[in-house]
Order: structure tokens, then sequence, then C-alpha cells
């Protein structure tokens, strides 16, 4: 378990500093040493925080964004900030998506805050409903004034896509409707090129012809226009398709013929 000042799926308190003349805005989390592992986050250089070393408490961890937007060459141990307001850096922790993937990954400064942080991140081993049941007993103990309230991270990161998940369930509905009118559509043109032209198929009947040479009879006047048909649409549902797609900062790259 460790505190923090936001969790994963919902950090916004944007901070800046003055690197030569520019104000350099960047994303600030406070945490604690035990955060590192609890959200499974990997140090690439230098150390975490040491509850043994009370001097980490003013030095500061950087993602690689954060590396490469304060243009830091080695960045351990080096000051990021302008005189009066300076930040050492303790370590380099690997890129992580902690909000939206609609936006790349911006620049994150972590630094340790016990006197601020006031979300308690917890690892759960086994069941979660247990384990839920469990800390809301040990909080109503503890702290029967206020409400025990919980969210896990999943679900989070799921309200960062809520519209994009209604946005499926719409076209997957229309889509539906959109088959069924074009089947009940299909059908009755079939059937009305079938009794149309009664006749002519009894005559081909008479004459020999077979009920596979009847189908392609009667399948060939509608058919040129379902082909017309797909040739326009699978080309505007590739275009729509990759627009949707071109939202998001990391993406899958939509090959043609998947549709």
């Amino acid at each position: 378990m460790a505190f923090s000042t936001q969790t994963f799926g919902n950090i916004s308190w944007q901070e800046s500093v003055k690197i030569g003349e520019e104000d350099r805005q960047f994303t600030f989390l406070g945490t604690e040493p035990e955060f590192m592992h609890t959200m499974g986050l990997k140090i690439l250089q230098g150390r975490n925080f040491d509850r043994n070393n009370p001097t980490d408490e003013g030095k500061v961890i950087l993602n690689e964004e954060a590396v490469k937007y304060f243009g830091l060459q080695s960045p351990v141990g080096a000051l990021v900030g302008s005189e009066g307001r300076q930040f050492e850096v303790l370590g380099v922790m690997k890129n992580a998506y902690y909000n939206s993937l609609h936006s790349p990954v911006a620049p994150l400064v972590m630094a340790w805050k016990d006197q601020f942080s006031s979300v308690a991140n917890i690892r759960i081993a086994g069941s979660p409903v247990a384990a839920v049941a469990h800390m809301e007993k040990i909080w109503n103990e503890m702290s029967s004034n206020y409400i025990f309230e919980y969210r896990f991270l999943d679900e989070s990161f799921d309200q960062l896509y809520k519209s994009e998940s209604r946005l499926a369930n719409l076209f997957m509905y229309l889509a539906i409707l959109a088959i069924f009118i074009a089947s009940i559509g299909l059908l009755g043109l079939a059937s009305y090129l079938a009794e149309q032209r009664t006749k002519e198929i009894g005559v081909r009947k008479v004459l020999g012809a077979s009920s596979s040479n009847i189908i392609k009879l009667l399948s060939g006047e509608f058919s040129a226009w379902i082909i017309l048909s797909g040739f326009i649409a699978v080309p505007l549902s590739w275009y729509i398709m990759q627009q949707w797609l071109n939202q998001f900062a990391y993406h899958t790259q939509l090959d043609p013929f998947i549709l």
C-alpha cells in the first residue's frame, strides 16, 4: 500500500519551473517510497525514495518524457529549475500511461509528499470482494465519521473511455438495424423479380434449365448493385475508422483488408 496526492487515471496537478527564460509546465504527483512497487513502476536510472534516507524528501523522480522535456543528458543528480526553486533528480522511471491514451505520455515529476497524500493505493492479492469488505471494516473502526470510498484502477481508466464505449454500442445497434433493413429489402427485391419473371422461369424450366441457372438469372440483376455498394462502403468505413483512431496518441495501424 502507498499513499499519493492523486491516482493513475486522474492525475491533473500541474506545476511549473523556470528553465532559462522559459517556464516549463509538467504534471506533478506526490507519493511515498512504496508507490513504485504498489503501482508496478520500474526505475531505469538512479533509485527510488528511501525511508531510511530523510534527505530524499527534497528530491524527485522523473519519467523518461520529463528527462527529454527538461533536456537532461545525465539526469541522476541533476538540478531541475532555477535558483530559489530547484529539485534534485533521484531517479528516472520508465514511462507509464497514467492518464488517457488520447494524449501522449506527458512529463511527470514525482516527489515524496506524505503531508499532501490523501489517496491510498492498495494492491490486492486474492478476492477483491473479500479485500474491500475487510478494508471497509477497518476503515469504519478507525474513522466512523467519514464514508468509505473506493475505486478499482481499471474502473478509473474505463471512465476515460466512456464516450468511446457509448459510441461503439451506438454503432453496433445501428449496424444491426441497417443489416436487418437491407435483408428485408433484398428479400422483397428478390420476390418481386421472381414474380415479374414467373413465365420466363417456367419456359426455361421446360427447356431444361437447372435450379442453379434460374438462381443465377434472378440474382444477376441485383448482384451488381451489391458489389457496387461494397466498393463504396468499404473505403468509407476504413476512412471513418482511421479518423477515429487518430484521436488517440497511441493506436494500431488499420489494415484496409481487415474490413
